[in-house]
């Protein structure tokens, strides 16, 4: 049995909420999942620091189970690869370094 750590759309039109599950492989994005870990907004919130002058802070935020992450990444759950970053980021995985995608495909065929 193949099991992801992977984020499930919900939410509304131009307002997205991501819930982080582990599911099945083969299920469906949006399918029953197996357990859900945790949720992920991924529209900043802007709040400024109580000076209008100040640029404003870009939040994102993450609410996450670290005990049940870590409990399915023992059980042998892969994350793909935006969970990878962002467990990275929670400290639960090793941070993975992000490639620039611009620069893998810049060569040009010259005809």
């Amino acid at each position: 049995m193949n099991l992801r750590i992977r984020l499930a759309r919900f939410g509304i039109r131009n307002d997205p909420i991501f819930r982080i599950n582990v599911a099945k492989s083969r299920n469906k994005r949006d399918g029953k999942p197996i357990e859900t870990l945790g949720y992920f907004y991924p529209k900043a919130l802007k709040e400024t620091n109580g000076d209008t002058l100040e640029t404003p802070l870009q939040i994102k935020r993450v609410s996450l189970n670290f005990e049940r992450c870590r409990y399915w990444i023992m059980m042998g759950a892969e994350p793909t690869d935006t969970m990878r970053i962002i467990l990275g980021k929670a400290g639960i995985l090793p941070s993975v370094p992000r490639v620039n995608a611009s620069n893998t495909n810049s060569k040009k065929i010259n005809k």
